[in-house]
């Protein structure tokens, strides 16, 4: 993990279009079985179809135009309950627990192998894991899907991540840490940048610094904040100000999709003209609050970053880094995140626009004379990373406070280069 201050200011990582989840599903003359809607539920949802969640646009999605599905005439949230039980969650599930299970396969054995290989495994896609990814982030937004999605990946992930159960707190974590990555690597499985990386090497030096026997440093058990961080959004002028916070506040509640813009006027006291005359649309407006939330919680100078790496190196810095996104205070900034990447997935021109911007923060990280990673692919697992630890921070709320320099600092300082156990 590597510093993670432009992550958060950047436009999401996915290069790869989504466009339609690639599946064919045959199907006889007869009604749509239970089988059936639930496929066809599974492809929309992995398309990112949630307004046609329903039993007509399933039986549309499965070629029985005019002909609605029978026995499916349930709410949006009930369909997606049963394909997440049925359908996505079994190999979300699985997947995540492989990485976690890798972990220990790995210790035992000396041999980074079971773990490269289950993170590895994360990175096949599939209809079903794209539409467990959609209803992972949807999840964030509605209290009735939490219940089962959030409910039952808690369950698994607890356990490996509470010190109180795990053998120490240094190996609660490493098994953070790695189910931070693995869920990462699941939600920017569609990403063809992701997919085009040469990540072998990377996934390597990650495994190596997991299995990296380094002790746990003496850093200060409280997060770091700036103290010259911005109180506003728009210091300049107070009412947009007041309309981006209002916007944030709105999307970390229900989403871009349930955003509206009458609700938001009536929240900052303006009327919806007002917000048309700065703003051409909904979108234009989520990406700027989205932006200029970024920038406020961490300044693109870099400066808090800068003195936690001139105070205490860079290992540790990148630790309490990590623990200070993961905490309860940086709770909107993470929900901002994975909901500004499953709106990229499925806008083809925001996706244009984030591709741009990412190649010039890309250019200035790779080259610039801070650079501190050995490739592309280890950028990219940079973001899959932090992608990966706003869910792990909704399953497990806890894990801010566990000692991830264990695993920072053998990647910082070169230790993962070596075999594992290596001194």
């Amino acid at each position: 993990m590597s510093h993670i201050l432009y992550i958060l200011r950047g436009v999401s990582l996915l290069l790869g279009s989504c466009g339609s989840a690639a599946i064919h599903l045959a199907h006889a003359d007869a009604d749509l079985d239970e089988n059936g809607i639930l496929d066809g539920a599974t492809a929309l949802l992995a398309e990112g179809r949630w307004s046609l969640l329903t039993r007509v646009g399933v039986s549309a999605r499965m070629g029985r135009v005019g002909r609605p599905a029978r026995g499916s005439g349930r709410s949006r949230v009930d369909l997606a309950r049963r394909v997440w039980v049925e359908r996505a969650g079994p190999p979300l599930v699985a997947a995540l627990k492989g990485c976690l299970s890798g972990l220990d396969q790995a210790r035992a054995r000396g041999d980074r192998a079971p773990l490269v290989a289950a993170f590895a495994a994360c990175r096949v896609r599939s209809v079903a894991l794209d539409a467990a990814v959609e209803l992972l982030i949807r999840a964030c937004f509605d209290e009735e899907l939490a219940s089962v999605v959030i409910g039952q990946l808690a369950a698994e992930a607890i356990p490996w991540v509470s010190p109180s159960i795990a053998s120490d707190e240094a190996m609660a974590a490493r098994a953070s840490y790695a189910g931070c990555l693995s869920l990462g690597l699941l939600m920017l499985a569609r990403s063809e940048g992701m997919q085009k990386a040469g990540l072998p090497q990377a996934l390597d030096r990650q495994a190596d610094a997991l299995l990296c026997p380094t002790g746990v440093a003496n850093i200060p058990a409280v997060h770091v904040k700036d103290p010259v961080r911005p109180d506003y959004l728009a210091p300049t002028d107070p009412q947009l100000d007041r309309l981006l916070r209002a916007t944030v506040d709105r999307l970390t509640s229900v989403g871009f999709d349930r955003l509206r813009v009458a609700e938001v006027a009536r929240a900052a006291g303006f009327t919806e003209g007002y917000i048309y005359s700065r703003y051409a649309g909904k979108q234009a407006l989520a990406l700027d609050a989205m932006r200029r939330h970024y920038e406020a919680v961490y300044p693109f100078d870099g400066n808090h970053a800068e003195r936690l790496r001139a105070t205490y190196g860079l290992g540790l810095a990148q630790a309490m880094m990590l623990r200070e996104y993961l905490g309860p205070s940086q709770r909107t900034t993470r929900l901002l995140v994975m909901e500004q990447l499953r709106m990229t997935w499925h806008d083809p021109q925001l996706m244009s626009r984030a591709m741009a911007a990412l190649d010039a923060q890309r250019a200035i990280r790779l080259a610039g004379p801070t650079r501190r990673f050995q490739g592309e692919s280890d950028l990219f697992l940079e973001y899959a990373l932090t992608r990966g630890a706003a869910v792990m921070s909704m399953l497990a709320p806890q894990i801010d406070r566990l000692p991830y320099e264990v695993i920072t600092l053998p990647l910082s300082d070169g230790v993962a280069t070596r075999e594992p156990g290596g001194a």
